[in-house]
C-alpha cells in the first residue's frame, strides 16, 4: 500500500525542481531579449515568471490542505 504523505512529498520535490527550472528558464530568456534589445521578449519572459509565482502561491497552498492530517 502506498503511504499518500510519501505520494504527496514526492510530487512536492518534483513540482519544485520544475518550478525552480521554470524561473530560471524565464531569467535566461529575459536576459537573452536584453541583450537583443526585444523588449516585447523581455515582457513575455517577465509575465511568464510573474504566472510562474503566481501558480507557485496557489500550489503551496494546495500543499499545505493536502498535508493536513484527516481527523478519524
Amino acid at each position: 500500500m502506498i503511504n499518500s504523505m510519501e505520494t504527496i512529498q514526492e510530487f512536492e520535490r518534483m513540482y519544485r525542481k520544475e518550478y525552480e527550472q521554470e524561473l530560471e528558464h524565464c531569467e535566461r530568456w529575459s536576459k537573452w531579449c536584453e541583450k537583443f534589445n526585444d523588449t516585447h521578449g523581455i515582457n513575455f519572459f517577465q509575465g511568464m515568471r510573474a504566472a510562474h509565482i503566481f501558480n507557485n502561491i496557489q500550489m503551496e497552498h494546495l500543499l499545505r490542505c493536502l498535508k493536513k492530517k484527516r481527523n478519524n
